[in-house]
This record gives structure tokens, C-alpha cells and sequence, in this order.
């Protein structure tokens, strides 16, 4: 009939409108992460971001008395993509020097390290800093970069020096990540944000007017019905990444590492709205005890021997609040 495919047109077109929408309105996140200024990640364009250091390295010694906090943060490194990523400009820092390593053939920067030039610029565990770089991604919508990093904390937290310097290398699935959209779909600005939020409640008004218009035709075309619920649902999700935009809550993340004196440093990274909570450690599924997050939702502990002896190489660490996973990762 007619009209029943008039009515299908315009839903097909809502609902493509809607994933394509989602799909720009993802969030980001990750542990040593990549954040933006409220823009995202545009393929075949030149985008700026930062690397967030969001605390220091699990000190062995903080139980030591002396040191009240972890260890401070005195170098960043990154490690350039040899694949998606061109044409860097890393971002100069105050109080902190900056070095590049070079393609000796393209000359293209392959590395970039920023070091604190003093203890007043290394960075206290209970701060954070953010690392900017400025370059054009490659690649298509979708697409997935990850850049390998490291962490370097060559002091206590009173000043003196550790040696040999204490290391955290975010890579593998650890590595900070970005992930690419289109052009069309590229949020750079507040206007663009508003107008992405203007474009759900045009869309919202469309599909209700949809329905109210064929009205009849839904309970005679069973297929024509599945479709629109897909639509709403397609919305209702739409919705939801548009707040997650500004929104803290997310799968956090855990990471426990075995140092030499068979002490293991915790690491934990759970969402924002899980501060001052008390979480639940386990380990290949096993409980192995309790921790209490902190202000921003964190726990960075060195553990002594005692308490890490269920921590071994390679097993699977979950963190658990009343009951619900909020941080996952494993032990190195």
C-alpha cells in the first residue's frame, strides 16, 4: 500500500539519523587517559588532546612514615602511533622540559618526554596534570588509537630521590585511547554540542509525529512496529551518551603490580560517584579483603607482604562495591 511505504521511508530514515547520532556522542575513558576540552576525536582532521596523569606511582616505602603520600610523577613519556597519527606538535608545559625523539629518514616524532626540572614541578600524588599534543588523526570513523605511555616517579614523596626510579607503563590494552568519528558527526565546540542536543529533540518531535501519523498502520504491520520500538530504544540510548558526554560515571579500573620485596602496589580507578565508598578486592574470584576509595573515587596503596600474598602474576583482579563490578584488570 501506498502509504505503508510512505510510513516505513520515514521511519528508516529517523532511525539511521539516530545511529548516526549515537555514534557521535560516545564518551571516552581509561585509566592514564586521553580527555579533550568537550570536543571529540575527528578522522583526517588536526585535533588537540591531553594526557591526563591522574596520581603518582605506588611507593613501597610509603609505609615507612615519611612518606605520607605516593610516589610524585617526574616524566611522561608517549610513544607516537607509527600508524593514524602525523604531523605532532606536543605542548610546551611550564616547569617541565620537553624532548622529542625523530624518524631519522621522515623526521617525524616518534616520541615525546616530558621531565619536571625540579621537585616543586614533579607532580604530588594527590595532584594531576594534563599533557598536551596537538595532531592530525587518520583513519575512519570508529577506528581505535591507543598510544603507549609511561609513567616515571623518580622521588618520595618528601623529595628524596628513588633509585633506580619507579615506572608505570601504561601499554597493551593499559594504553591510553582515543576513538575516531566523522567529520559529520564531530563535536568541536560548545555550538556544536548544543546543536547535537537540538538535533535529539528535532528527532524526538519527528518520531512523534511519525507515529501519531500512521497510527493505525502499527498494529497492522507487525514489522513496520518492530521497527519503530528499535527507533525509540535507538533514542532513548541517544540520550543517555548525549549526557555521558559530561557525565564521570564509567567502568573504572584496576591494576596491581608485584615489586621485588614481594610487596604489591594497588592501583584503582573507579567512577566518580563512588567516592568514600568501601570496595571489595578479588582476585581470580577469590576475595582477598577491603579498601576504602578515596575523595575522587581512587586507592593507590603499596601492600605489604603479608596482605599481597594472594596477588600473583597474571590473575585476574575485580573490585566489587555492595555487590556490583566497578573495576576490573590484573596483576603484574
Amino acid at each position: 500500500m501506498h502509504v505503508s511505504r510512505c510510513a516505513k521511508a520515514i521511519v528508516g530514515t529517523l532511525l539511521a539519523t539516530a545511529t548516526a547520532l549515537t555514534a557521535t556522542a560516545m564518551p571516552a575513558s581509561a585509566h592514564m587517559s586521553i580527555v579533550t576540552t568537550g570536543t571529540t576525536f575527528t578522522a583526517g582532521a588536526t585535533n588537540v588532546f591531553y594526557f591526563r596523569v591522574p596520581h603518582g606511582c605506588a611507593d613501597p616505602d610509603k609505609t615507612s612514615g615519611a612518606q605520607a603520600f605516593n610516589a610524585r610523577t617526574t616524566a611522561v613519556t608517549v610513544n607516537i602511533p607509527a600508524a593514524g597519527v602525523s604531523g605532532v606538535k606536543p605542548e610546551k608545559k611550564p616547569g617541565w622540559d620537553l624532548a622529542v625523539t625523530r624518524d631519522p629518514i621522515s623526521t617525524a616524532i616518534t616520541q615525546v618526554v616530558w621531565t619536571a626540572r625540579s621537585a616543586d614541578d614533579a607532580l604530588y600524588d594527590w595532584t594531576f596534570a594534563d599533557f598536551g599534543m596537538r595532531a592530525t588523526l587518520s583513519g575512519a570513523a570508529g577506528d581505535v588509537i591507543a598510544f603507549q605511555t609511561e609513567q616515571t616517579c623518580a622521588m618520595h614523596d618528601d623529595s628524596t630521590p628513588i633509585s633506580p626510579a619507579l615506572s608505570e607503563p601504561w601499554t597493551g590494552v593499559d594504553a591510553p585511547k582515543l576513538t575516531l568519528v566523522s567529520a559529520a558527526n564531530a563535536v568541536t565546540n560548545a555550538a556544536d554540542l548544543a546543536n547535537l542536543k537540538s538535533r535529539v529533540i528535532a528527532l524526538e518531535t519527528s518520531v512523534s509525529g511519525a507515529l501519531t501519523s500512521i497510527g493505525n498502520l502499527l498494529s497492522a504491520d507487525t514489522a513496520l512496529s518492530a521497527r519503530i520500538t528499535s527507533t525509540e530504544s535507538s533514542i532513548a540510548s541517544l540520550r543517555t551518551s548525549v549526557t555521558s558526554l559530561t557525565s564521570t560515571s564509567r567502568l573504572g579500573w584496576v591494576r596491581a603490580k608485584v615489586e621485588n620485596n614481594g610487596s604489591v602496589g594497588l592501583l584503582i580507578d573507579a567512577p566518580t560517584v563512588l567516592r568514600n565508598t568501601t570496595a571489595t578486592i578479588k582476585v581470580n574470584d577469590a576475595a582477598v579483603g577491603t579498601v576504602q576509595l578515596n575523595a575522587v573515587g581512587d586507592f593507590v596503596a603499596a601492600l605489604n607482604a603479608t596482605n599481597s600474598a594472594a596477588y600473583t602474576k597474571g590473575a585476574t583482579i575485580k573490585v566489587y562495591v555492595a555487590g556490583t563490578l566497578i573495576a576490573q584488570g590484573m596483576v603484574r
